[in-house]
């Protein structure tokens, strides 16, 4: 089980932040304490709530694709839908009720939702800066931004905090030796992994 969330706070200034930071944090301290989807997204409001009352709000999706079957299960708290890609040419926004933005005390009810991954399919989680990529005229999203980012020199890229972030993940298939190859070369080796990246979600 692979734990995967994005989170993208209101505004662009040092209280943003700020509030993302202490978002990130919370979400990680309830998943390593075995929070499920919702869970997580109930801790991160909590978080901001009681420190910003209602003043900061942050969006995002927390979702966990299962490497073994391809299911995929995720949360939409006032985020943008996931992507899947498919074939490297067919592109489907997954729907999912949205609950309200974590931070806002709405409360309006948290979905699961759950999709099943064929080999070979990239999930993009994505925030508004792909969106702001798209030509004008094209509302939307379109495969370009989500293939071929730009890629300004590090010092620029350290400038420029609101440059589009995805974030991709692709499920290889429920056989091992693709997985294991795959693993040795991004450095995760089985051998290697915490424990808590076994368990359920």
């Amino acid at each position: 089980m692979v734990h995967l969330t994005i989170l993208d706070a209101m505004g662009h200034d040092t209280a943003a932040g700020l509030s993302g930071a202490l978002a990130l944090g919370a979400c990680r301290n309830a998943r390593r304490q075995g929070a499920g989807l919702l869970a997580k997204a109930d801790a991160v409001e909590a978080a901001l709530l009681e420190q910003y009352d209602h003043r900061r709000y942050v969006t995002g999706v927390p979702a966990t694709p299962d490497t073994r079957t391809g299911g995929l299960r995720w949360v939409n708290r006032g985020h943008h839908p996931p992507i899947v890609i498919r074939d490297n040419r067919y592109t489907t926004h997954l729907g999912c009720p949205p609950a309200h933005p974590m931070g806002t005390g709405l409360g309006l009810p948290g979905t699961v939702c759950e999709e099943h991954l064929q080999p070979g399919d990239r999930v993009v989680l994505y925030t508004d800066g792909i969106r702001r990529g798209a030509p004008l005229g094209r509302p939307g999203i379109r495969p370009g931004p989500v293939h071929r980012l730009p890629d300004p020199p590090p010092r620029r890229r350290a400038a420029r905090p609101r440059d589009p972030a995805p974030l991709i993940c692709e499920w290889i298939g429920p056989d091992l030796e693709p997985a294991r190859t795959a693993a040795d070369l991004t450095g995760l080796h089985p051998s290697r992994r915490h424990p808590a990246d076994h368990e359920d979600d």
